[in-house]
């Protein structure tokens, strides 16, 4: 009897191990889809916002890279914003091309602008003619403005 009952102990002690938890494979899995889901629930409730934001931080830094070469080389820079092609220019080369789902509104000198293409234009003495883009997605908008007067390039979240 004793090594009868030593048998059915081990197999029942084999069978509880089986039954009281989930493999690691079993587990893997389980946290690869709830991270899956957590960055597509993410990135949809962020991405307007997202977007918006990473388009004026790349306009502002174009902007400010012109009036920076404008100030060393001493000649006047334009950079353009053409609102069909949905591009930002300079010297005919495309800085920067924004997504179809980010809507732009432009305000800018009339002397620079033949729509749909508006411009700013940046002096050697670091003033410019002025401009204020902002940049729309879903409920979201940033703005980036330059100051006529100073040629002061700024970005602020709406």
């Amino acid at each position: 009897m004793p090594i009868s009952s030593a048998t059915s102990s081990r197999s029942s002690s084999t069978d509880d191990r089986r039954v009281r938890g989930f493999s690691l494979v079993e587990m893997l899995v389980v946290l690869v889809v709830l991270s899956l889901a957590v960055g597509v629930i993410a990135s949809r409730w962020t991405s307007g916002e997202a977007s918006t934001a990473a388009i004026a931080r790349q306009t502002e830094s174009a902007l400010r890279a012109a009036r920076a070469q404008a100030m060393r080389s001493g000649d006047d820079v334009r950079v353009e914003f053409d609102l069909s092609a949905r591009t930002i220019r300079r010297d005919g080369r495309a800085l920067i091309v924004w997504p179809d789902a980010v809507d732009a509104d432009i305000d800018a000198a009339g002397s620079e602008s033949t729509p749909p293409v508006f411009a700013v234009r940046f002096a050697p003495g670091g003033g410019s003619t002025g401009l204020r883009i902002t940049y729309r997605r879903d409920d979201a908008a940033t703005s980036v403005a330059v100051s006529w007067l100073t040629g002061e390039v700024a970005r602020e979240p709406r």
